[in-house]
């Protein structure tokens, strides 16, 4: 444990993609599979903020219709220059619910922090993770 933060270790990331994998494409059938690069819980005086870095396979038609909806244009997917996150890919709405199932799950896998809020980064691929 660092100063401030405690990070989960490769195990623990494992596991929680395994319990993501399992358990979200039941509420967001666009989710294929995720991997968790990066997790760790930030220590604050009344409340503690998960922070989870990953890379997230998505349905690559949802993709492209999501995309188009909330940006106004289409994306080239195979450019690998145009790095996309799933934030371009959705509202605001969509984003809360995802953040939310997200939280539900890591508290119910992770209690006992006082976590509050969640920070969710996910890069987008259509390759095998």
């Amino acid at each position: 444990m660092k100063k401030n933060i405690i990070v989960l270790n490769h195990n623990e990331k494992k596991t929680f993609s395994t319990i993501l994998n399992r358990l979200m494409p039941e509420y967001f059938p666009w989710w294929n599979k995720i991997r968790i690069d990066d997790c760790y819980i930030r220590l604050y005086v009344n409340m503690n903020i998960v922070v989870i870095q990953s890379d997230i396979n998505v349905d690559r038609e949802w993709a492209e219709e999501g995309y188009y909806q909330f940006n106004d244009k289409r994306a080239n997917f195979d450019d690998p220059e145009h790095e996309i996150t799933l934030g371009d890919l959705y509202g605001s709405k969509t984003g809360d619910k995802v953040r939310e199932n997200i939280l539900n799950l890591f508290l119910a896998y992770y209690p006992g922090e006082n976590v509050k809020e969640i920070r969710f980064y996910a890069n987008v691929t259509f390759d095998d993770i």
